[in-house]
């Protein structure tokens, strides 16, 4: 799921950095594309903290798809960019702003995470601006 004009607002946002723009997306073991509303439809089960949907299959999965592709392409390490805020959980409040990524880290490339506006409360992050909560994943420079 996404806010209306995301995507164009993302796309807009590489271009004018001559950032290669790429989108990932949840496929099933079938290779079917559904959105996050369909796979809870599908299984007939809401997410909890345990089972958190949004996290596994619809973000680290596809990301984590992409930064292989990128790296076969051009190998190197890469960093990850998140807008998360440590306010918006607790969870999200003990991670550190800059750390590896061990889960995406490989012998041929190391893979950073980065929370630019991790500090941020919501005053400061302002209202609206939920194009910092999709993640951006390209190569480091």
């Amino acid at each position: 799921m996404e806010w209306n004009g995301t995507r164009e607002l993302a796309e807009l946002q590489a271009r004018h950095w001559g950032l290669r723009f790429e989108i990932t997306e949840y496929r099933n073991r079938d290779g079917e594309t559904l959105d996050l509303l369909e796979y809870v439809r599908r299984r007939k089960k809401w997410m909890d903290p345990s089972n958190r949907y949004c996290t596994s299959e619809f973000k680290r999965g596809p990301g984590l798809r992409l930064i292989t592709a990128l790296n076969r392409e051009d190998p190197g390490d890469t960093l990850n960019v998140f807008g998360f805020r440590a306010e918006e959980s607790g969870a999200r409040a003990r991670r550190p702003g800059y750390a590896v990524n061990a889960r995406a880290t490989r012998q041929s490339r190391s893979v950073f995470d980065w929370l630019p506006i991790h500090h941020l409360d919501e005053k400061e992050y302002g209202a609206g601006s939920t194009i910092l909560a999709f993640p951006i994943i390209g190569p480091m420079i």
